[in-house]
């Protein structure tokens, strides 16, 4: 289990991975996130506004989660599978999912890429150069 500020996760005994909480920047990784070009701030969004309340699955077509990572504070969270691939989603500022997803430093638009709402692959050992992914004002 693993839980911050925002979210909380669990690994069941079977492997899966769930999670539920405050998603306002994909921090679940269900795919659930705010959109942001709706608010004035980035933010002033409302009480339960992009709130998971109930636990949901995450990355479905896995099954063999073993390790969770995240600390109290973080945007973002980490979780590897008993084969050693990991994964990563939530709050992408700065490039720290380590996705190859580049932040435009735009999150006036939706969808964002500072925010990456899904349980996305990591290949750190083949990731040679990050992608930057443009938004609508660019």
């Amino acid at each position: 289990m693993a839980a911050s500020a925002h979210a909380t996760h669990v690994i069941l005994n079977d492997g899966t991975l769930w999670g539920w909480g405050d998603s306002a920047m994909g921090e679940v990784g269900d795919g659930t996130m705010l959109d942001f070009s709706k608010h004035k701030h980035s933010w002033d969004w409302g009480k339960y506004e992009a709130m998971v309340f109930r636990p949901v699955r995450i990355a479905a077509d896995v099954h063999d989660f073993k390790a969770l990572y995240s600390t109290s504070q973080c945007f973002y969270s980490y979780a590897v599978t008993a084969s050693g691939t990991l994964y990563s989603w939530g709050r992408n500022k700065t490039g720290i999912l380590g996705n190859g997803v580049l932040p435009t430093g735009d999150a006036g638009t939706y969808p964002d890429s500072w925010n990456v709402p899904v349980a996305t692959k990591v290949s750190p050992l083949t990731m040679k150069t990050a992608n930057k992914v443009p938004t609508k004002s660019e």
